[in-house]
């Protein structure tokens, strides 16, 4: 029953992210390349506030400029990989192999992405691109790989500790202890050896 719930969970919290992606999505290109720009200001001000500070108008806006399509770019893989994860671990609740759990997952990843940035075409200053398609799949892909190491490193920890501890309780064998006869004297007398 947990197991459900869980699967449950997961699923509406995939369903909420591809709604908020779709969301994204509607921006006209200005609104969000804005926002591309504001994360990257953002970003720019941690990694280096003096420098920030210090340097002109001219060469933040060359800054923000240059910063904008990667971050822009890492924003989907990162979207994608979330979404490959949560579907995963999703899938992981209910009784699928592990190939069809990363099918499944996979394929509802590619779904998405096309279906997202054909929505992005119709979009006043944004296209659909294959190449961000691209970009979607293999940050799903990402995100059902580090769910699945993830699970088979637990499912191996896990495995080893029980044989551990299985290994604990049981007794060691008894070890024979090994009979010496004594060996007959030199001279032949005496009884004889029996190995």
């Amino acid at each position: 029953m947990a197991k459900k719930a869980a699967s449950i969970f997961l699923f509406i919290a995939s369903a909420a992210l591809i709604f908020a992606m779709f969301i994204f999505s509607s921006q006209d290109g200005d609104t969000s390349s804005g926002l591309s720009r504001n994360v990257s200001r953002f970003l720019a001000e941690i990694a280096n506030p003096s420098y920030w500070k210090l340097c002109g108008a001219a060469v933040r806006e060359n800054i923000l400029d240059f910063m904008s399509l990667p971050v822009r770019k890492a924003a989907h893989f990162m979207e994608y990989a979330l979404l490959g994860a949560l579907l995963m671990c999703g899938f992981m609740c209910l009784r699928f192999k592990t190939p069809l759990r990363a099918l499944y997952s996979f394929l509802i990843c590619l779904a998405a992405a096309a279906a997202d940035e054909y929505h992005q075409s119709f979009v006043s200053g944004r296209s659909g691109m294959a190449a961000d398609v691209f970009l979607d799949i293999l940050g799903g892909i990402s995100g059902i790989l580090f769910v699945t190491v993830l699970c088979l490193a637990a499912l191996y920890l896990i495995g080893h500790a029980r044989l551990k501890k299985a290994a604990g309780k049981r007794k060691p064998p008894e070890k024979k202890r090994t009979q010496y006869h004594k060996a007959p004297p030199p001279d032949g007398t005496g009884t004889e050896f029996r190995a």
